[in-house]
Formats: C-alpha cells, sequence, structure tokens
C-alpha cells in the first residue's frame, strides 16, 4: 500500500494536533499529570521502561512535558509521536531535543541517559553547537539535562559558557 503525500500530511498534522491538545492539558497543571510526570521519572530510573532501548525516548518526552508545565514559553520537543501522541523516537540530530521560545531569548534543552566518558563522546560537541546554532537568531541559554553528569562533560561546558567563541557564537 502506497500513501499519497496528501495522506502523510494529514497523519503529521493529526499528530501535531494531539501534542498540541497535550500542551494545553500540562499547562493546566493538573495534580494527576504532575503525578505522572514524576511516576514516570521514576520508572525510568529504576529502568521499569521496557524495552530499555525506549528510556531514552519516554526521558525526553517527560522533559518536555515537565518543561511545558512549568514554563510560560512556547516548548517544542523535537521527538517523534505515533498517532495517539506517544512518543517513538527521540529528536533526530541537527537541533536541540526541546526548544523553549521565551520571546526576546531561547532555551536549547539537551537530554541524556548516556553516563561515564560516552557521555562526553556522544554530547559535549553536538550540544555545544545546537546551542551555538540557535544563538545566531537570539540569545540562547542551554539546558543540560541527565540522570548523572560526567565530570568532563561538566568541565566542557563551564569553559565554554565563560568565554567567547565563533564557532559557538557567543
Amino acid at each position: 500500500m502506497f500513501l499519497s503525500i496528501d495522506s502523510i500530511s494529514n497523519e503529521s498534522l493529526e499528530n501535531k494536533k494531539k501534542v498540541d491538545d497535550e500542551t494545553l492539558r500540562l499547562k493546566a497543571r493538573s495534580k494527576e499529570d504532575i503525578e505522572d510526570i514524576l511516576q514516570t521519572f521514576e520508572a525510568i530510573s529504576q529502568k521499569e521502561i521496557e524495552p530499555a532501548s525506549m528510556r531514552p525516548t519516554f526521558f525526553e518526552w517527560n522533559i518536555w512535558r515537565a518543561m511545558t508545565m512549568i514554563n510560560h514559553g512556547k516548548v517544542k520537543g523535537n521527538f517523534t509521536v505515533d498517532d495517539s501522541g506517544m512518543p517513538i523516537s527521540t529528536a533526530g540530530g541537527g537541533k536541540s531535543d526541546i526548544i523553549g521560545d521565551y520571546g526576546k531569548f531561547n532555551i536549547g534543552i539537551e537530554v541524556t541517559l548516556s553516563t561515564g566518558q560516552k557521555q562526553f563522546e556522544m554530547e559535549g560537541e553536538p550540544v555545544s553547537r545546537h546551542i551555538g546554532e540557535m544563538q545566531v537568531e537570539k540569545p540562547t541559554f542551554g539546558i543540560f539535562i541527565a540522570d548523572s553528569l560526567n565530570e568532563t562533560v561538566i568541565n566542557h561546558f563551564y569553559t565554554l559558557s565563560h568565554q567567547k567563541s565563533k564557532i559557538y557564537n557567543g
């Protein structure tokens, strides 16, 4: 079976509508949603999400839900959702996992469950580049969220935050 461009477009619009509806619901800050977000973080931390390959996807999605709930900006997750609005994959490369638009500035949120030296190898350069690319548009603050932080990552981001660099636009 082949899908026409129109049916793909409609499917994307339906998925976007589900995410928009979820955004509105989260902005209401219901006790049930807060509890669900906290329980999802606990399930991720306790490695209860199966298959294990979906933990990073749910971590990213759950961070988006929390940021959407507590922030007044326009928060957009770059992950992919299915027809019911549930996450099916993490954000693709080339931009921050989650972007918050606050009018005069942006927040680029990068999320990972990687640990140790692998965390630096996987996240050090891309996170810096994504935030730098956003700096071209307007001032941007980067938030890096992980279950635990590698000391090399801490040092790398701290050093970058204290020096001007043409490479990272700020």
